[in-house]
């Protein structure tokens, strides 16, 4: 990650960067962590050094505020050779500060970005909208704006209901490398829930429909507690997975054997996970479900379900808090 540093030098501390919209804006297309260091705040320097990247003829300015064009650039020029770039305004002087130089990678496949000096036609991975842009993976990987900014459970549900995809694996991480889904967390409980649920939905054997997607979503969000795979041993995975099935059996309180299944489906699930703990790993226990779920579709209720965790190379272990597994981790690739 980048941590960009804006100092802004406005007499009136308002004008400039169009109310911080555009570093808004910006954080969520590039990842960049951004902080706005405004006259007079504590952090802000006594003298901004001259600038070493002479681009300040590329910026545009309007209005004595800079345009979101011209803020690109200047981060562009910074990303590829460094520096301090303060922007000499009217009333506004920038400065980016360069805290780890690393580029962000693609939130797809971990690959390479391309950024390009002319648009070409790109469709959004997510939301499969068609349009122009500018930057995109090596391997083809682009995200819109729109959906790169959109909060985690509005693209779990999006995605869930809009794919065409049979492979519950291949759903789960396209879902899980949105930057707006915690590395630890719930929301891979609602992954693991609308992924298996979608995959069933798109094999013409299920008789699964949106309103049973959006069912086993909120079931999940009812019981999946943060923290509590720790404190009371039932892990928010386990929840999604028992929940899809309960709802593809029908499974209900009243129910004798249909309830039953979904508890053995549970407890199979849960005992999975518990072999891949050490320490534990939300991403690793989506997969490892999704892949038990495959024999458990067959076993109770007749049905094959394509999964395959062949091509799988996790793209977080830099990001686990508690410390990747690593090579004792089935999906860990080194």
């Amino acid at each position: 990650m980048i941590t960009v540093k804006l100092y802004v030098n406005n007499p009136m501390g308002v004008r400039c960067i169009n109310n911080e919209k555009i570093a808004r804006k910006l954080q969520k297309r590039y990842g960049f962590e951004i902080v706005i260091l405004k006259k007079g705040t504590p952090g802000y320097p006594n003298e901004i050094k001259p600038p070493s990247v002479g681009i300040n003829d590329k910026l545009i300015i309007k209005n004595d505020t800079i345009s979101m064009e011209g803020f690109e650039r200047l981060l562009q020029g910074f990303l590829e050779k460094g520096g301090s770039v303060p922007n000499m305004g009217k009333t506004c002087i920038f400065a980016i500060e360069k805290q780890e130089r690393q580029r962000y990678n693609c939130m797809i496949c971990g690959g390479k970005l391309e950024y390009l000096e002319k648009a070409i036609t790109l469709t959004c991975i997510y939301c499969k909208k068609v349009e122009k842009g500018y930057i995109h993976c090596l391997q083809g990987h682009y995200v819109c704006e729109s959906c790169h900014g959109k909060d985690s459970q509005d693209v779990i549900k999006e995605v869930a209901l809009t794919t065409k995809e049979k492979d519950p694996i291949n759903i789960a991480e396209l879902l899980m490398a949105h930057p707006e889904v915690s590395m630890l967390g719930c929301d891979n409980g609602v992954i693991a829930a609308a992924s298996l649920m979608a995959a069933f939905k798109n094999n013409p054997e299920f008789d699964i429909d949106d309103e049973k997607i959006l069912e086993a979503i909120k079931r999940t969000n009812k019981q999946a507690v943060s923290g509590y795979c720790g404190l009371t041993g039932v892990c928010g995975v386990t929840v999604g997975i028992g929940a899809a099935f309960s709802i593809a059996l029908g499974a209900t309180c009243g129910k004798d054997k249909e309830s039953a299944i979904v508890m053995r489906v549970v407890a199979r699930i849960t005992d999975a996970l518990a072999s891949e703990t050490g320490p534990a790993c939300c991403k690793n226990y989506v997969r490892t479900a999704l892949r038990v779920s495959r024999n458990l579709t067959k076993e109770f209720l007749g049905l094959k379900l394509p999964v395959t965790v062949k091509n799988i190379e996790c793209i977080f272990p830099e990001k686990h808090p508690h410390g990747c597994r690593r090579f004792k981790c089935l999906y860990y690739k080194g």
